[in-house]
């Protein structure tokens, strides 16, 4: 009795399942012992006459280097967790400058990627808060 097509589609999914698992090979692991490394902090330029040396997507926002966000408690690595999150202890006055936050731009750039995340927290899904 000849395969039925369904038998023939069956057979054809699970043999390019392999193949394209094969495709995927391990190039980076991020975690807390390299995280901040990985990236980029760009950082608020006031002064300039240029609100894109503030912050690209026009916000009220001071973007923090590295050394700051830290002595800020922006960021931080402990017992194999990263944080990353804004000043959320001040309140800042209009007009004036923009609340402390980090805005972390990747050093690799992928042009075909499978990204793997565990989050142990994220921000609810509110207007101004999500993972860019």
């Amino acid at each position: 009795m000849a395969p039925s097509l369904f038998t023939l589609g069956t057979a054809a999914l699970a043999l390019a399942g392999d193949a394209v698992a094969k495709q995927f090979v391990l190039d980076d692991t991020y975690d807390s012992t390299n995280f901040f490394d990985k990236f980029d902090f760009f950082e608020s330029k006031y002064g300039t006459g240029d609100y894109n040396d503030v912050d690209l997507t026009s916000g009220y926002i001071n973007y923090r280097t590295r050394v700051d966000a830290q002595k800020l408690g922006l960021i931080s690595n402990a017992d194999g967790e990263v944080y990353v999150g804004p000043d959320a202890h001040n309140i800042t006055e209009f007009p004036g400058v923009g609340r402390s936050s980090v805005r972390l731009e990747s050093k690799a750039i992928y042009n075909k990627s499978l990204m793997v995340a565990r989050f142990s927290h994220l921000p609810k899904p509110v207007c101004g808060a999500w993972p860019a």
